[in-house]
């Protein structure tokens, strides 16, 4: 390829040990409307590429957002040799990577309806659909929001790679806010996916969901705090387990000594569960087919049996902590693959689709074992300090269980502990009928990337409630 040949007239240097050049290029398209009005329609395109080089012990990164020719590319090429120069130069690291063979291929996702072949008009219209099934004088705002996007990402290394991939994801969601007699509550809901404007299929049941959820919160009560036991929904669960697990699970936070996780695989860290990332899960919003170093996107386990299995890896973390014999013996495993960026950025070590295996208990089980507790469903946001292990967590929803029943729905309700105990207090995983879906951009190093998990509702035995 020209690029290609562009890239190794620059970096053909017995120093360089290895290299990636990546190209992006696509569009973004948003609506929104807020109160029966449009709020924006916008859509943003673009061009970009990137080189990284890892010279001796240095890498070297540069890109830039301007139309592809070889004067470009060769710049921006001279720039990231440039980089990795005085990156080694103050380096005080024996940097490892881990290389295979070659890969030539060609991925895109599936769908059922483009995006693209779905008119503006049509788009607006639906959201106006949306507006018009909220008509209670009850909700003073109520905000809709779609958004498609497709990009194809070329990707080359010194390995001789050569990967094309198409993503198209779509957004719908909605926000709403509710207020009686002074107070004031808000919900949101979203369906967000790796496919095409066929994610918008029956979000309407959301919207009235969300509707009938959000006035029965005005009539929540605050909640009185202490160690009970909880049953916490599929969303509430991906949350803990993204959050406080995942994260410090990630390769280059081991690395760098900032996870709790730290000399821990092999050890027996949670009640007999898995807890696994699989980025080839069709449909799902963190999925892709190759990650963006251009490791094939594989399922790990990161809990095993209750047992700490594995961390999450770029090309590097995979070099440097399976050098230490951290991970598990099976030699025909790809440990890295996790390795994401967004847009043309540095690739970070980050999880896809990140979730409790389900098992076989049934939601209403759960419920009628605890005599005095609560059942959590939907997230608000939280904190989470990996390298302490500990979090806190607001529910977006919460009810009070009594005497093995739901008997009200409560307001302000935070989760908050240590993961480990968490973990090892964890009773009983639902089945595979209550998992719920939980979309959501990933923040990490100032950038944000896709993902999702498919977790089960469980059940807690011991967890500090708080009030918010």
């Amino acid at each position: 390829m020209n690029e290609e040949m562009a890239v190794e007239k620059i970096l053909n240097n017995n120093n360089i040990r290895y290299w990636e050049f990546m190209t992006i290029s696509g569009e973004t398209n948003g609506i929104s409307v807020w109160n029966g009005k449009i709020h924006e329609i916008a859509g943003s395109a673009t061009h970009s590429f990137s080189v990284r080089i890892l010279y001796k012990n240095g890498w070297g990164f540069a890109s830039i957002s301007m139309p592809f020719s070889r004067q470009n590319i060769e710049e921006t090429a001279k720039k990231a040799l440039k980089n990795g120069k005085i990156s080694n130069q103050f380096s005080k690291r024996n940097i490892k990577i881990y290389t295979g063979k070659a890969i030539k291929d060609f991925a895109e996702t599936r769908t059922k309806i483009l995006p693209s072949d779905v008119s503006l008009e049509e788009k607006v219209h639906l959201l106006f659909d949306y507006d018009k099934r909220v008509n209670n004088d009850i909700i003073k705002s109520k905000f809709f929001s779609y958004s498609d996007s497709i990009f194809e990402k070329k990707f080359m290394n010194s390995e001789g790679s050569e990967i094309t991939q198409r993503d198209v994801r779509v957004v719908v969601g909605t926000e709403m806010l509710a207020e009686k007699n002074g107070r004031r509550e808000t919900n949101f809901s979203k369906y967000a996916k790796t496919a095409g404007f066929e994610t918008t299929d029956n979000f309407e049941n959301e919207i009235d969901e969300t509707e009938k959820c959000l006035i029965k919160m005005l009539k929540g009560k605050n909640v009185r705090g202490g160690n009970f036991p909880v049953v916490a929904d599929g969303v509430m669960t991906a949350v803990i387990i993204h959050e406080a697990l995942g994260h410090a699970a990630e390769g280059d936070a081991v690395i760098q000594e900032q996870s709790c996780l730290e000399n821990l695989i092999k050890n027996k860290i949670s009640s007999k569960i898995d807890v696994i990332d699989d980025p080839t899960i069709d449909g799902l919003f963190g999925s892709f087919f190759y990650d963006d170093e251009g490791i094939k996107a594989n399922k790990k386990y990161i809990i095993k049996d209750g047992v700490l299995e594995n961390f999450l890896h770029s090309r590097e973390t995979a070099a440097m902590l399976m050098n230490n014999k951290t991970h598990s013996e099976d030699k025909n495993e790809n440990y890295a693959g996790n390795a994401r960026a967004q847009g043309n950025s540095i690739p970070l070590v980050r999880m896809s689709n990140t979730f409790i295996e389900p098992q076989d208990y049934e939601l209403d089980e759960m419920i009628s074992e605890i005599k005095d507790g609560f059942y959590l469903k939907g997230s608000r946001g939280g904190e989470v300090d990996i390298v302490k292990g500990t979090f806190q967590f607001y529910a977006k929803e919460c009810y009070k269980i009594k005497n093995r029943e739901i008997v009200g729905m409560l307001k302000g309700v935070s989760l908050m502990g240590s993961i480990f105990d968490v973990l090892k207090n964890i009773e009983v995983v639902g089945k595979k009928k209550y998992v719920s879906l939980s979309p959501g951009m990933c923040g990490k190093g100032g950038q944000n990337v896709p993902v999702d998990g498919i977790n089960p509702p469980v059940k807690i035995k011991n967890v500090m409630i708080g009030s918010t």
